[in-house]
C-alpha cells in the first residue's frame, strides 16, 4: 500500500508539473494575443474555445458530475474568468517578465492557506519547497518595468489582483470531488464564459478581433484547457498545497518564451529564479 501511494504521489507531481508548463504557455500566448485585440474579446473567444474543447473531451471521457461538484466548479469559474481578464489586461500593458511572476506568487498565498486551513500537512522537505517557490517567482520577475511608472504600476496592481482572484480559482479547481469526469471543469469554463460574455453584453463590446489575432487566441485555449484537465487529476493525487505550488511556477515558462520570442532579456537575478524554481519543484516532489 505504501508503495502504490508513493507511485500515485509521484504521478500528481508529474501532472502538476506539465500543469505548469501549460498554464505558461497559455499565459504566453495570452499576452500576445491581447497585444493584438481587445482584452475583453480575447477572454471571451479564448474561453468560449477552451469550453467546447472540455465539452468535446468529456462526452470522451464520459461520468455525471455529482450535486457536491457544481457549486465548486461554478465558483472556480467566476473566479477564474475574472481573474484572467485582469490578468491579460497586465501582460497587455506590462512587462511579462514581471506580470506573470508577481500574479503567480500572489496566487500562490490562497489555496496554499486554504490547504493548511484544510489540516495538509506536508513534511520538512516539501515544506523548503513551498518556500523557495515564492522567492523563485519573486527573482524571475526582476527586472525593469514596461512604459513609464504609471503604466508599471497599473500593471503591478492588476497583476496582484489577478493573482487573489486566480487563487480562488485554484483552490475550486483542487475541491471538486474526483468523480464526473471532465464535467465539472466544463461546467467552470462554462461559467467563467457566461461571465465574460455579459460584461461583454454590458460594456457592448464586440468579439471581433484582427485575422493575426486568432492564432494565439486558440493557442491560449489550448494550452489552458489542458493545464487545467491535468491540475485536476494532479489535485485529486497529492495534497493541494503542494500541488498549487508546483503550478505557481509557471512562470519560468512565461518568461523563457518572452525570453526568445519577444526578446525579453533575463537578468541574473531571472536565470538564478529559474534555477531556483527547478530546485523547488524537486523538493516538492519528495514524499511528505
Amino acid at each position: 500500500m505504501p508503495s502504490s501511494q508513493g507511485s500515485a504521489s509521484t504521478i500528481a507531481f508529474v501532472l502538476a508539473f506539465a500543469s505548469s508548463l501549460l498554464y505558461g504557455a497559455g499565459d504566453f500566448f495570452g499576452g500576445i494575443a491581447s497585444r493584438r485585440a481587445r482584452v475583453l474579446a480575447v477572454t471571451l473567444l479564448s474561453q468560449a474555445a477552451g469550453l467546447a474543447a472540455l465539452v468535446i473531451a468529456a462526452l470522451v471521457v464520459g461520468g455525471t458530475p455529482t450535486a457536491e461538484a457544481w457549486p465548486w466548479a461554478i465558483g472556480a469559474g467566476l473566479f477564474g474568468s475574472t481573474g484572467v481578464l485582469l490578468f491579460y489586461r497586465a501582460l497587455a500593458i506590462g512587462t511579462v517578465s514581471i506580470v506573470a511572476p508577481v500574479t503567480s506568487a500572489v496566487a500562490l498565498c490562497v489555496p496554499v492557506a486554504a490547504g493548511f486551513a484544510w489540516g495538509d500537512r506536508p513534511g520538512l522537505v516539501p515544506l523548503v519547497g513551498i518556500a523557495l517557490a515564492p522567492a523563485a517567482v519573486v527573482l524571475v520577475g526582476s527586472g525593469e518595468g514596461k512604459g513609464g511608472a504609471a503604466q508599471a504600476g497599473r500593471a503591478m496592481f492588476l497583476a496582484i489582483a489577478s493573482g487573489a482572484i486566480i487563487g480562488g480559482f485554484l483552490v475550486g479547481i483542487g475541491k471538486l470531488p474526483a468523480g464526473g469526469g471532465l464535467w465539472p471543469l466544463a461546467i467552470a469554463r462554462g461559467a467563467g464564459t457566461l461571465t465574460i460574455a455579459l460584461a461583454a453584453l454590458v460594456r457592448r463590446e464586440s468579439p471581433r478581433v484582427p485575422a493575426h489575432a486568432w492564432a494565439p487566441i486558440l493557442g491560449c485555449a489550448l494550452f489552458d484547457v489542458s493545464a487545467n484537465v491535468f491540475f485536476r487529476y494532479a489535485a485529486a493525487g497529492a495534497p493541494l498545497s503542494l500541488v498549487a505550488t508546483i503550478v505557481s511556477l509557471a512562470p519560468a515558462t512565461t518568461v523563457v518564451l518572452a525570453q526568445f520570442v519577444l526578446h525579453e532579456r533575463l537578468s541574473v537575478r531571472q536565470k538564478a529564479g529559474v534555477a531556483l524554481a527547478l530546485v523547488a519543484i524537486v523538493l516538492l516532489a519528495q514524499p511528505s
